[in-house]
């Protein structure tokens, strides 16, 4: 035999030991055939050895041998051969999966990405990209249909927000109406409907800075301005209407900021 290296997949020599093949195949049989599988296992083992006598090269590609492996297993036992293709494939999965992950994660700390007008990029805003970058391979691989997943990777759809799938909804519309009717309890305590307006203007805020915490994306209150007129009556004077528009805006920049 005239191969004296194996060229790993990351392109380095090792030195080639054809005991490494027979023992892959033997872990193959015995986890499909448990025992009585040794003579199986030597005419597999003399096949891959005929291939490789047969090679002119000084090295060979692993993913080659690999493919002399799985030839001669199934020729030998189908159903050996099988399930050994199918566990080789898996780990390729595997491996791809890790090295796709680790690029991407290596490219939160060299690239400013702007792909979402929401996430800034200061140092906290980087271990969010670098936490997203983990929890959408792990959706993409684990969580989402294959058929999807698939559809995304090929540029088919796109998944947005992918890395917030499966934790929670993606943007919502508060129903601050109906919450109004009824009071609301944020989960620290109960709030009573609003009598005036200053004080829907805060539970609105209140409302939008717990649904913040809870949702991923933006929140929203439709028709805002139809809800709080109900609360300007004769009593509420221009000067006031001015005074909770402006500590609207102030509190809501607050909240924002507060999330970053």
């Amino acid at each position: 035999m005239n191969i004296k290296h194996i060229i790993k997949r990351d392109g380095t020599y090792q030195e080639f030991n054809v005991q490494k093949i027979t023992n892959a195949m033997a872990k193959a049989f015995a986890e499909v055939k448990k025992e009585g599988f040794e003579a199986d296992l030597e005419k597999a083992s003399e096949l891959v050895k005929n291939h490789l006598n047969e090679f002119e090269g000084n090295s060979i590609d692993i993913e080659k041998v690999q493919d002399l492996a799985v030839d001669a297993l199934l020729d030998v036992d189908r159903k050996v051969g099988l399930a050994y293709a199918t566990y080789r494939e898996a780990h390729n999965k595997d491996r791809e999966f890790k090295k796709n992950f680790m690029d991407a994660v290596g490219s939160v700390y060299v690239a400013t990405d702007r792909s979402n007008a929401n996430v800034l990029n200061g140092p906290m805003a980087k271990m969010l990209q670098a936490g997203g970058v983990a929890t959408k391979a792990f959706n993409l691989e684990h969580v989402i249909p294959a058929e999807f997943a698939n559809e995304h990777k090929d540029g088919g759809i796109h998944i947005h927000d992918m890395d917030f799938y499966g934790f929670t909804i993606n943007c919502s519309q508060i129903p601050v109406e109906k919450l109004f009717e009824t009071g609301f309890n944020t989960g620290h305590g109960f709030t009573r409907p609003p009598k005036r307006i200053g004080t829907a203007v805060a539970l609105a805020c209140i409302l939008i800075q717990a649904s913040q915490n809870d949702f991923y994306g933006g929140q929203s209150i439709p028709h805002i301005d139809r809800i709080m007129g109900r609360f300007c009556g004769k009593n509420v004077s221009d000067e006031e209407i001015h005074q909770v528009c402006t500590g609207t805006c102030l509190q809501l920049e607050y909240h924002a900021l507060a999330c970053w």
